[in-house]
């Protein structure tokens, strides 16, 4: 149900061909329609694979923006309750111009913030970007139904939805030499261990902000 990735980047080198590379790895997971945006500074790219199910026309395209372009989000999974955050949302003002629950985190981080996921219910990873603020905000369901990885390598930070983003834009990624170790004893990886070195999920339930101009979150 679909697949999205992120960078952050410090260097500012070759990030279309970098997030085009994560997206193409989780393909299988979003095989309907692929979306790139890369901010004008160069600085941060959002990618998205797309499995069409509530608005299965382009209006759901990913990433999705604001009206305005200050906001921009890629998201996997499905929102449960965003008629009713919808219905809320258009009493207050906020106009809609699809009927994908993607929108709804558009018109709700205006309206609430980061308060936004408090309201959330259903299985979901998002990252949004708010370029006028510079700042990426990220987040996870509260059950922990999909997985939303993030790690650092040399200047860049990396969001993903499987961990093969990682390996598909750094090949070199240094393993975690223990995962195996984990696996046997559990039968699983408990979160937040996996299969590379720096490499976590985003805890169930909870939400990241990065700051772009000081790269700290």
């Amino acid at each position: 149900m679909c697949r999205l990735a992120a960078i952050i980047s410090s260097e500012n080198v070759l990030l279309e061909q970098k997030i085009k590379r994560m997206t193409d790895a989780m393909h299988r997971g979003g095989p309907d329609d692929e979306g790139h945006f890369i901010d004008a500074t160069g600085t941060v790219a959002l990618g998205h694979r797309r499995l069409s199910i509530l608005d299965t026309s382009s209006a759901g395209h990913q990433p999705m923006f604001s009206d305005n372009g200050n906001l921009a989000v890629v998201f996997n999974g499905e929102i449960y309750n965003y008629p009713v955050l919808k219905e809320a949302l258009q009493k207050i003002g906020y106009q809609f111009k699809s009927g994908s629950d993607t929108e709804v985190l558009l018109h709700g981080y205006k309206a609430w913030g980061v308060n936004l996921v408090e309201k959330l219910e259903g299985m979901f990873a998002f990252v949004l970007y708010d370029i006028e603020q510079q700042q990426v905000f990220a987040a996870r369901d509260h059950a922990g139904i999909k997985p939303l990885y993030f790690g650092k390598y040399g200047g860049d930070f990396y969001l993903s939805s499987e961990v093969k983003g990682f390996t598909a834009v750094q090949p070199d990624w240094p393993p975690n030499l223990h995962w195996r170790v984990y696996f046997l004893a559990y039968g699983f990886l408990p979160e937040p261990i996996t299969t590379l070195q720096n490499v976590q999920n985003l805890p169930k339930g909870n939400y990241m902000l990065y700051d772009v101009a000081t790269h700290s979150y």
